[in-house]
This record gives C-alpha cells, structure tokens and sequence, in this order.
C-alpha cells in the first residue's frame, strides 16, 4: 500500500519505473530467444544428439570456406562417423508457361538427407546414381512448393520442371516438418562436388 501511495503521488517516477522494468524483461526476452535458438534449441531432426558440424581452421585462428576437394577427401577418408554430407544454398529460375520464377534452392550431396533421417512422402531421395557427375537432372520438391505449385497432385512424380533453362525431373516430394538451419528451399537438388564452388558439410551421425 505504501508503495502505491508513493506511485500515486509521483507519477513522473511510476512511468519511469514501468519503462525500466519493461525494457529490462525485453531485453531479457531477446537474449534468451537468440541463446535458446542458437544454443539450446535442438536441431529439427530425428537424433540431433548424434549430428555434429564439422569446420576447419586455418593457422591464423580463422574459419575457412570448404572447397569440393576437402569435402571429397573428408568424405573418402573419415572412419569415426556415420557418413559425411555436404550441402550448398542456392538460388534458381523455374520456368512454366508463365513468367520465370526466382526460388530458393538447397544443393546436397546424396548422404544429406538420409543422415539426417528425412524420408519423402512421396518418390524417393537422391542415391549414389545422382552424386555422380554427368547424371540426370533430378529434383526434390519441399512440401510448400508443391502445394503452391502442383496443388498437392501425387502425380508430380516423373514430371519435368525447367530449371535454369534445363529439364529437371521430380523424384520426389519432401514432408511438411523439413526443415534445413535458416534456408526455406522450394526445391532440393543434388550437389556436384565437383563443381568448383564453396560449400559446407557436416552433419555426421556419430
């Protein structure tokens, strides 16, 4: 009561007190949303225990950008892990019957998603036949676009999207909970390791 009384009495001081104690609880707030995401939320797959990063540093103490020959080398050296996938961000064009539409892309190599445990819900994931260079173009769709895009037909499967001016055939439509860090790909294709790019892998099931 007491305290109410010097509240009411001094106005000035009361609203001063509740922005300070306001701006204190946001800031508060902020802070644990970004260590949650950041270090405690765990990762949106079967197993996260298990699913490490791998990253290489330079002598001087910084990170470095992986190139296809050291994701080749880990990939073909390791002996403690599961499997080693490597995957890109990207962006394409599709092209229909109307104008080109800019999406967002996710490369991978052929061990990404079944490291990571996702199975499609439609068709099948990409195999050893896809990581090679020289193979078809293939394509997996996320579950968002192919709502948006084929209004949810199963019969997508077999279908040909032009991608980059190319005809790429889907294979597969991916679930509704995959999820990949902070990208929202529309489609997912196969990774060309030998491609001459950066990239980054990890996810190793220990």
């Amino acid at each position: 009561m007491h305290a109410l009384r010097v509240f009411s009495k001094q106005p000035g001081f009361a609203a001063a007190a509740v922005l300070t104690l306001g701006l204190g609880i946001g800031a508060t707030s902020a802070i644990f949303s970004v260590v949650h995401g950041v270090l405690l939320k765990p990762l949106p797959f079967q197993e996260p225990e298990r699913l490490v990063s791998l990253t290489q540093i330079a002598p001087h103490g910084a990170g470095v950008n992986h190139g296809p020959g050291t994701y080749l080398t880990y990939r073909e050296n390791y002996q403690v892990f599961e499997d080693i996938g490597a995957w890109d961000p990207t962006e394409v064009s599709i092209t229909g019957s109307g104008v080109p539409e800019p999406v967002q892309g996710l490369l991978v190599s052929a061990s990404t998603l079944p490291l990571l445990r996702v199975q499609p819900i439609l068709g099948r994931a990409f195999g050893a036949e896809d990581d090679v260079p020289g193979a078809p173009r293939r394509v997996i769709l996320t579950y968002g676009y192919w709502q948006r895009r084929f209004a949810g037909a199963e019969n997508v499967i077999g279908q040909n999207l032009t991608i980059d001016g190319r005809p790429v055939e889907v294979i597969g439509v991916l679930p509704a909970s995959f999820k990949f860090l902070r990208t929202r790909p529309a489609v997912v294709l196969p990774l060309d390791a030998n491609a001459p790019r950066f990239i980054s892998f990890g996810f190793q099931a220990l």
